[in-house]
């Protein structure tokens, strides 16, 4: 068993370095990599009608298809969180680019139902790798004090990868020699592959996780090459570095699982708690939103793209208050606003009030809603020693993916056999939960 590293050091050093040209790059390979993540997991929504037509499916049996998924998902969070705390950050990475760039190209040639469920099956365990390593690498590889900022880049980015599929989609694919879902499912796959191509511009292996091993030299000669890279000073000399990293460990040792150790740290059971709510609330309301806006008495494609919209001055604004006020208080301002506006919604819905200032609210739901997923990639690495980091990441994704397997049931009955307002307050209810044990039970200090 091997001490846990402390926090102070590595921070110290990787900050030292600032930014520079290293971050952008690194910025450019997380922001495709969350780019082609988002793409894929909304691809699925848009091919629903022209795969149960081809391939004569009910839309009961075509759930099986974003259930298999998530299912694939909700596994490889676990195993691959786990594999980038034994490995290493730079092996998963490229694994689950490599994972869902070949099964979305073999999904877009899919012959038969059953090897398509069978493809995009891989697909989400590409997607469940790419969600814990992702921003875990953003986390280890920048300075505290601009990461806020630069999580945005990559949140927008995904954001960008939402439009990049919605777009496509609505413009239609018609025309080409193959049918329109094939052509759409290769389109998506396609930022993925151009994601592994960019993956040489940061080819090192992160210095924290490094460190955290013990691999003190090797993780001095990655500061080296960020510090040449970055074209400025700040990092000390190989003996003054070797010294203090022999120096610099807790007492506290890494438990034989590292479930075990993550559970002891103050703040997990609340923040598990949050992941959980954010998840229930977020996929209970996107899953039947068209549906749910339709009943209202509201556009639904008009309000969606606003909605949509509302997400990047929301990711902007979210990423400057993380690196002002700290990451705690802003998780605790958007699940606050998040749930103001989803309540709002539901009383203008429940007082038929005009569609235009309903739309608005809806907007204002996404504005904080959606962010809130930027906050907690940011937010939750941060709080564990690189040792079990991604572990740590990997359990609370595995968390946030069981309700998606739920949620969706639940939102259909909801949507279908109740009064609309019905719909919104009941995920607005779980939005008040989530925002009180922000603010009463999560009290944690390195997040700060």
């Amino acid at each position: 068993m091997r001490p846990f590293c402390l926090v102070e050091y590595p921070e110290e050093v990787v900050s030292g370095l600032g930014f520079g040209w290293y971050q952008v790059r690194l910025l450019a390979l997380c922001g495709v990599g969350y780019f082609a993540t988002c793409a894929e997991i909304l691809v699925t929504a848009f091919i629903a009608s022209d795969v149960q037509s081809e391939f004569g499916v009910s839309v009961v049996t075509f759930a099986t298809l974003p259930v298999s998924s998530n299912a694939a998902a909700f596994v490889s969070s676990l195993a691959f969180g786990r594999l980038a705390d034994s490995s290493g950050r730079r092996g998963p990475f490229t694994m689950g680019l490599l994972l869902c760039g070949a099964a979305g190209v073999a999904s877009a040639a899919a012959p038969n139902w059953w090897c398509l469920v069978v493809a995009r099956s891989v697909v989400g365990c590409g997607l469940g790798c790419l969600s814990v390593v992702d921003y875990l690498m953003l986390v280890e590889f920048t300075p505290s004090s601009g990461r806020g900022k630069m999580s945005m880049v990559v949140f927008l980015a995904g954001c960008c990868g939402v439009l990049y599929v919605a777009a496509l989609n609505l413009v239609g694919l018609d025309g080409l020699p193959i049918p329109a879902w094939r052509s759409l499912l290769l389109a998506s796959a396609l930022p993925t592959i151009m994601a592994v191509a960019l993956r040489r511009l940061v080819a090192d292996e992160s210095p924290r996780f490094l460190m955290s091993q013990g691999r003190n030299e090797e993780a001095f000669d990655v500061l080296s090459r960020m510090c040449a890279a970055n074209g400025r000073g700040g990092l000390p000399s190989r003996e003054e570095f070797l010294t203090r990293c022999q120096h610099a460990f807790d007492p506290v040792s890494v438990a034989q699982s590292p479930f075990s150790a993550i559970k002891k740290i103050h703040g997990t059971v609340p923040l598990a708690c949050v992941w959980v709510l954010q998840s229930v609330s977020y996929w209970g309301l996107t899953t039947f939103l068209p549906a749910f806006l339709t009943r209202a008495g509201v556009p639904a494609r008009q309000t969606i793209f606003a909605m949509v919209c509302a997400e990047l001055p929301g990711g902007v604004a979210a990423a400057i208050l993380m690196d002002r006020c700290g990451r705690l208080w802003t998780l605790r301002v958007f699940l606050s606003g998040a749930f103001l506006m989803a309540t709002a919604v539901a009383v203008l819905v429940a007082t038929g009030k005009p569609g235009g200032l309903l739309s608005w609210a809806c907007a204002g739901s996404y504005l904080f809603l959606v962010p809130v997923w930027n906050i907690l990639f940011v937010f939750t690495p941060e709080l564990y020693p690189a040792e079990v980091r991604g572990s740590a990441l990997g359990m609370f994704q595995t968390l946030q993916t069981m309700p998606e397997l739920v949620a969706p049931f639940v939102s259909a009955r909801l949507v279908s056999t109740t009064a609309p307002w019905v719909f919104m307050a009941s995920w607005s209810s779980m939005l008040a939960v989530a925002m009180l044990i922000s603010l009463f039970a999560l009290r944690v200090a390195r997040a700060e």
